[in-house]
């Protein structure tokens, strides 16, 4: 696999000193290499050193930076004289790392990993053909076109194991909204019920983070999405909208329908018809 990226001697030369930042300075590094070490040091005794307090680091001493750990395959790869004998695989302050060092070898992936300080690493990601720790949606690295390494469901009962032979769950992006906003009938109400009916897909983020790269603000970005294919996108915006129906009714697929028999609105902001209360009735579709 290393062949479709570029080469890790060619990523060094080119990479400033200074922008290098030692694996022991980067908390993540301690943390995977305690992993490594628990699963993985008979398979890998030089993946990780540990010193006369038994504390555990990754072994990054095969470059002057201390920045660079590389995995046993690579290792091994390079000794024989392969040209390319490593995936190169960037970070920023270790973040990823406690997967990265655990998955390589697990996973047979010949791989070096280079920690960058954070500026340093922005310029190197833009530059390489290589693998990256990085979440979306974000405009950063958009113009890569950077694909996700998709692994197996994460067995959480190995996680808490240190055993990070299975990745991490997705983080999801939710939009968050205060049911405190509830209290207010006027504005609040219709805000939170805004929010909660929000939904981007990620066709549509795509389509905003490019034109942000293009050097469009966040407002002309979302602007712009709007209005493509002829104002294509207003229905669904509209359906976000809240609806305020009169007493008797309740918003239902997207508009205000009367309740049916047995049911009963105030009006206002609702989104469902209340059943009657035992000992009361309601006989007519659409009262409160």
């Amino acid at each position: 696999a290393a062949e479709y990226f570029d080469g890790i001697e060619e990523i060094l030369a080119a990479s400033e000193p200074e922008g290098f930042q030692p694996c022991s300075e980067a908390s993540w590094f301690v943390s995977g290499a305690e992993a490594y070490h628990k699963h993985l040091n008979d398979v890998d005794p030089e993946g990780t050193l540990v010193d006369g307090d038994g504390k555990v680091q990754a072994n990054c001493d095969i470059h002057p930076s201390g920045a660079v750990w590389v995995n046993k395959l690579a290792r091994e790869k390079k000794a024989a004289g392969v040209a390319k004998w490593c995936v190169p695989l960037l970070t920023s302050s270790g973040y990823g790392v406690q997967f990265f060092l655990s998955q390589s070898t697990m996973w047979d992936m010949p791989v070096c990993v280079l920690n960058y300080k954070w500026g340093h690493y922005v310029t190197q990601g833009k530059q390489w053909k290589a693998l990256m720790y990085w979440w979306w949606p974000d405009p950063t690295f958009e113009e890569n076109r950077p694909v996700q390494i998709v692994g197996l469901p994460q067995d959480k009962l190995q996680h808490a194991d240190l055993n990070y032979y299975t990745p991490a769950d997705n983080t999801p992006v939710a939009t968050l909204s205060n049911p405190i906003l509830n209290l207010d009938p006027d504005l609040g109400v219709p805000i939170y019920l805004f929010l909660k009916q929000y939904r981007i897909e990620n066709r549509d983020m795509l389509v905003m983070l490019q034109e942000l790269i293009a050097g469009a603000t966040v407002r002309d970005a979302a602007c712009t999405w709007l209005r493509s294919g002829n104002f294509a996108n207003m229905p669904r915006v509209l359906g976000w909208v809240p609806k305020n129906c009169a007493p008797g009714e309740a918003v239902m697929a997207g508009s205000c329908e009367a309740c049916p028999e047995g049911y009963f609105s105030l009006g206002g902001y609702v989104t469902s018809c209340t059943q009657c209360f035992p000992g009361t009735f309601q006989n007519t579709t659409g009262n409160s």
